[in-house]
């Protein structure tokens, strides 16, 4: 490994939403050394990471060899476990996240990072999440926990708003009520700070030890209209959909989702919010705005241009049987 004389972080995931938010933002900082791993280092994403000043390490989560040879000399560690490569089995996804806390044990790194979840009875990805923190919380490591509210690009990912036949932007997702509290985030841009925040974070913090929620504001479906009309000029409105209008959602849409809507309605009537508040979790809102601010909606739509008459966003997005950035069929 090439010597540094500044604290090496390992970003696990490097590549991906909250990994490469976190490793542009320590390589933008300066502090730390950023080492990244990656199943592929060819990637463009990796390259640019590369270019960037980050020391690429190839490996994967579940490979203990290669994870335990990128920790080689690390002081930190940032790590977030794949439920797409473990299959969205909760068993594999559970070893990815020991694998990688038992070899930072082996390693004597001194601070982890986690981004975990809530637990959510008979969701494999959220339970694997949460099951990794309570095994890491046992272990000899400084440590934290982050817990990712609602990304605003799930609105291109997941939950596309439709266009109606007078041009208005609808935001509709079925499960969700009209009254559902969403925390949001830019998870691209928001990530990075807070990690680094807790990074840099004195030893004996009250910020250690302890799962923070990332979310700049909370907001309803019809808030989340109302802002991006306000932005945009764009008319916009929230309309509901059936609990059992599944098939709205995109492909990717897994079995984290229905599972959770049929544990008794825990995001209709509870929010995220408030989901994360039954645990040991801090307020979504309130400390992480002293560690590194969240962008709230109205700031991300500005500094994006997030439109969904433009051909750009139009592209980005999944899509859905009403077909996404183009008018709703008639209803027959």
């Amino acid at each position: 490994m090439p010597f540094t004389n500044r604290p090496i972080v390992l970003v696990i995931g490097s590549t991906g939403v909250q990994g490469g938010s976190v490793a542009r933002s320590l390589l933008k900082d300066g502090h730390f050394a950023v080492r990244a791993f990656t199943r592929n280092p060819a990637s463009a994403a990796a390259l640019r990471l590369a270019s960037a000043g980050a020391e690429l390490c190839q490996g994967t989560s579940s490979d203990e060899a290669s994870v335990l040879a990128a920790m080689e000399g690390a002081w930190g560690v940032f790590a977030v476990t794949d439920a797409g490569s473990a299959n969205e089995n909760e068993e594999a996804e559970f070893l990815q996240g020991k694998v990688v806390a038992d070899c930072a044990v082996a390693a004597g790194v001194k601070r982890f990072i986690f981004s975990s979840g809530p637990r959510v009875p008979h969701c494999a990805m959220g339970n694997a999440k949460f099951r990794v923190e309570r095994y890491v919380k046992k272990l000899p490591l400084e440590v934290a926990f982050i817990w990712l509210g609602f990304y605003f690009s799930n609105l291109w990912n997941f939950y596309p708003p439709r266009i109606a036949e007078d041009g208005t932007a609808e935001f509709c997702m079925p499960i969700f009520t009209g009254e559902t509290l969403f925390p949001v985030l830019s998870a691209e841009d928001d990530t990075g700070p807070v990690v680094l925040a807790l990074l840099r974070e004195p030893a004996g913090s009250p910020y250690l030890g302890k799962a923070i929620s990332i979310a700049s504001e909370e907001l309803t479906l019809p808030e989340m209209a109302e802002v991006y009309q306000k932005v945009t000029g764009h008319k916009a409105r929230h309309v509901p959909l059936p609990d059992e209008t599944f098939d709205y959602i995109s492909s990717q849409w897994t079995s984290f989702a229905v599972n959770m809507a049929k544990e008794g309605g825990y995001l209709g009537s509870f929010g995220w919010g408030q989901l994360a508040h039954r645990y040991d979790s801090i307020d979504p809102c309130a400390p992480v705005n002293r560690l590194a601010p969240p962008m709230k909606m109205e700031a991300w739509l500005r500094a994006s241009g997030f439109d969904l008459r433009k051909p750009e966003w139009q592209a980005k997005m999944v899509k859905t049987p009403w077909g996404t950035g183009s008018l709703r069929p008639k209803e027959t």
